[in-house]
């Protein structure tokens, strides 16, 4: 029962049914009438960090060879990856009956392909005498003398991927509606709506942002003279190299150092051009495919404070040294960098590449 658990999906099915068909393995003889030899095993097995461990295949392996049957196991069972497309890729090399075959298989799930090389193996077994052995009820049975199991070798050797296998981060665009609000820079609590546009490769990503400051206005009263309307019209744009990390396909985390030009201007014709750097943690939720929604927490410092002033009065206005701000952002993503909709289900991809020579 734990045997037929463990191979349920179809793809699995289809991949052990293959290998069992390559492997052809010598039909059986008819049960001997005395006890079947001691288990004679030589396995060698690697695998990636992150995949099982030689012990858990072990186990794994024990559970199918209880299963029943007879005769030595001999098999070298090396997992590489994953590899460009994401995939892992088990070569497993068996010897049976003095014939070397050797097959390859992918998938995304590197555990699967653990279990398939357990219960491939465990199919492929060496009898323990060509022919069944006979003797007299009076006399006791001969003592089993199987001949040892040389280690099989594979046609080429398995090693570690070479760092130019590593998977190339593909290039991401986005485009993103955005929505400000910011404390310390107007006289009131500054909002502006604008536009972005970016670019992400790997753990790095690169932002451009236009923004459009809804007027803000002060009354300035002065010393007890007439009140003086004094309006504020600004504009930015801000540019913004980040580092992040996927904590999955739907989530990540970003640091970003902003840099920022701004232009505001009075209706008393006062302008000022001022800049300003800042530190932003931001979080970016990629819900559907293609769709992305940015949540942003801001400080910026002006490089200089700007102030300003109407008719003969100076300092009516100065802007903060520190200047917290939030930013929403919902738009767009194209290219490699979009996040599939959905996780497929392990799948095998079979390489067909299987071949066997005779051991000398």
């Amino acid at each position: 029962m734990l045997a037929r658990d463990r191979v349920r999906s179809a793809g699995l099915k289809g991949a052990v049914l293959a290998a069992a068909s390559l492997l052809a393995l010598p039909a059986r003889a008819e049960p001997a009438a005395w006890p079947a030899a001691p288990l004679e095993m030589r396995v060698s097995y690697a695998a990636p960090p992150g995949c099982p461990s030689g012990a858990e295949f072990l186990g794994v392996l024990q559970t199918f060879l209880a299963q029943g049957g007879e005769g030595g196991v001999d098999a070298v069972v090396r997992i590489t990856g994953p590899h460009a497309d994401g995939r892992f890729e088990l070569r497993l090399a068996l010897r049976v009956s003095e014939m070397l075959g050797e097959t390859q298989e992918r998938s995304e799930s590197c555990e699967a392909l653990m279990q398939l090389a357990a219960l491939t193996a465990s199919m492929a077994r060496t009898p323990t005498s060509a022919t069944p052995a006979t003797y007299s009820p009076a006399e006791p049975p001969p003592a089993a003398s199987p001949a040892p199991l040389a280690p099989p070798e594979l046609d080429e050797p398995v090693a570690a991927p070479a760092a130019s296998e590593k998977p190339t981060a593909p290039l991401a665009g986005f485009a993103l509606a955005e929505l400000r609000v910011a404390a310390g820079m107007l006289p009131g609590t500054a909002v502006g709506r604008g536009l972005g546009v970016g670019v992400a490769r790997g753990p790095w990503a690169l932002r451009l942002s236009g923004t459009w400051w809804l007027p803000e206005e002060l009354v300035f009263s002065g010393d007890g003279g007439s009140p003086i309307p004094l309006e504020f019209e600004q504009q930015s744009l801000e540019l913004a190299p980040c580092l992040g990390h996927e904590l999955s396909r739907l989530v990540r985390l970003e640091g970003c150092v902003s840099f920022g030009v701004f232009r505001t201007q009075t209706n008393a014709g006062e302008r000022e051009v001022w800049g300003a750097v800042g530190g932003t943690a931001l979080a970016v939720l990629r819900p559907w495919r293609g769709l992305r929604l940015e949540a942003a927490a801001q400080l910026q410092v002006p490089l200089a404070a700007p102030s300003y002033a109407v008719q003969a009065l100076e300092n009516v206005y100065q802007a903060s040294a520190l200047q917290p701000a939030a930013r929403l952002a919902l738009g767009w993503e194209f290219g490699g960098g979009a996040a599939p909709a959905a996780v497929p289900a392990p799948s095998f991809e079979s390489r067909r590449e299987v071949h066997a020579r005779r051991s000398p």
